[in-house]
C-alpha cells in the first residue's frame, strides 16, 4: 500500500515518481538528486496526512535509471490508458517515503527469515 497521489508523481505525464532533494519540482527531466529518507521524515508525513494510504501497487520487478538507481516497476491499476501502458516507476526514495506496507507471498520470504519466525512461534 502507498501514496501515489502526490504532486510528484503522475502516471499519466511522467509514469515515475521521486522524492526530489529540494522541493522545486515543476519540469522534472532526467536524473534527479533525492532526498535521504529516514524514519523520523517517514513518521512526519504519515503523522501530517502528507502520506495516505490511498492506493494498492502490485511490485513486478526492478529497474534502473542512468546512474544506476534502483526504481521499483508498479502495476498500476487503474489502467493502461497512460504513460508506460500501466505501469510506474518508483524510486528507492519513493518507495521508502510513501510506502505504507508491504505483503509479500510466503514463497518470496529467505528460509532463514522463516526459520527465525517459526522459532519464535
Amino acid at each position: 500500500d502507498g501514496d501515489v497521489s502526490e504532486p510528484i508523481i503522475s502516471s499519466t505525464k511522467t509514469g515515475y515518481g521521486v522524492i526530489p532533494d529540494n522541493t522545486i519540482f515543476q519540469n522534472m527531466e532526467g536524473v534527479v538528486k533525492e532526498k535521504h529518507i529516514t524514519q523520523e521524515l517517514r513518521q512526519n508525513t504519515f503523522d501530517n496526512f502528507m502520506t495516505t494510504d490511498d492506493h494498492l501497487m502490485h511490485i513486478i520487478g526492478l529497474a534502473h535509471d542512468q546512474n544506476g538507481e534502483k526504481f521499483y516497476i508498479c502495476k498500476n491499476s487503474s489502467g493502461t490508458n497512460r504513460k508506460f501502458e500501466g505501469y510506474m516507476y518508483l524510486s528507492r526514495s519513493y518507495f521508502r517515503l510513501k510506502t505504507i506496507a508491504v505483503m509479500l507471498n510466503k514463497n518470496g520470504v529467505p528460509e532463514k527469515i522463516i526459520k527465525k519466525i517459526d522459532s519464535k512461534l
